[in-house]
């Protein structure tokens, strides 16, 4: 029962460099989870547009977006919201973002940058579209 105790005080330098290495990994992976955006699943996303106030914005060029896209979601090119976001998602200010791509790799980048730049509320779906379709999730062409 004394070994820990005892080993911490002839080996104090080592167990400062341990504890000192260990507050640092904490800190730098909580660091970097607040400025990841969250990962959501098709259910996920479901219900956090049925909870909040939410706006999905789907980031794939026009004619992927308009053969197929989340009932409600909106089109804001990838472009146009990594180079301006104020101005692309003003109208939508105050609302929880759920970034769509087409199978969840660019969205997760965009909504990086997105927190990056001080947007808060910024999730995106695991998968894209391709993800939500395999989920059988209803897709609208309106």
């Amino acid at each position: 029962m004394n070994s820990l105790p005892d080993f911490i005080a002839q080996n104090w330098l080592l167990s400062l460099a341990f504890i000192l290495t260990l507050a640092v990994v904490i800190f730098s992976e909580t660091r970097a989870r607040q400025r990841s955006a969250s990962r959501l699943t098709a259910q996920q996303t479901v219900m956090l547009m049925n909870r909040e106030n939410t706006t999905v914005v789907d980031i794939r060029d026009r004619p992927a977006f308009e053969s197929g896209h989340i009932l409600g979601a909106v089109h804001i090119p990838m472009s146009q919201v990594l180079s301006d976001p104020e101005k692309a998602l003003k109208k939508y200010q105050g609302k929880h973002f759920i970034i769509v791509c087409a199978n969840g790799m660019q969205s997760a980048n965009v909504g990086k940058q997105l927190r990056k730049k001080g947007f808060v509320q910024v999730n995106f779906l695991a998968g894209g579209m391709q993800g939500w379709m395999t989920d059988n999730f209803p897709v609208t062409k309106d």
